[in-house]
């Protein structure tokens, strides 16, 4: 077959050229792993007339005490966020510091008993005075 017959018979049977060019790669694969397998195969050495004992390497170890540590670095966040608002008007008193730690039960604002004291009365009048109990 010349140059150009091959051409024709490929544009003719292309899934047959794909075929046959794939069986080719597989055989060229399998014979050269066959000639690599020969090469990694060594041939049986001779054994020595005198062979060495085995060296041994000792190293001498003491326990220690090992206490685990970690030793990390950040930013702490709260876990949680409160909003408080007021429903009086009053001056606050006491205020724990920004970044202060705060326990469960611990007063975290203090009002000014003067002006609640005030708010109360001036409650109370008027409530006394629109529901008409100070007529009686």
């Amino acid at each position: 077959m010349t140059a150009g017959n091959i051409g024709q018979w490929f544009e003719r049977h292309k899934k047959w050229g794909w075929w046959l060019l794939l069986l080719a790669l597989a055989l060229f694969w399998l014979w050269r792993g066959e000639l690599y397998r020969a090469r990694a195969e060594a041939p049986e050495s001779p054994v020595p007339a005198a062979i060495a004992g085995p060296s041994v390497e000792v190293t001498w170890l003491e326990a220690e005490s090992y206490q685990p540590h970690i030793l990390l670095q950040g930013q702490l966040l709260p876990h949680r966020q409160v909003v408080l608002r007021a429903r009086v008007g009053a001056a606050v008193t006491a205020l724990p510091q920004l970044g202060q730690a705060v326990a469960e039960g611990e007063t975290l604002l203090a009002l000014s008993e003067y002006e609640r004291r005030a708010h109360l009365a001036r409650a109370e009048a008027c409530f006394l005075s629109t529901s008409g109990v100070a007529d009686e």
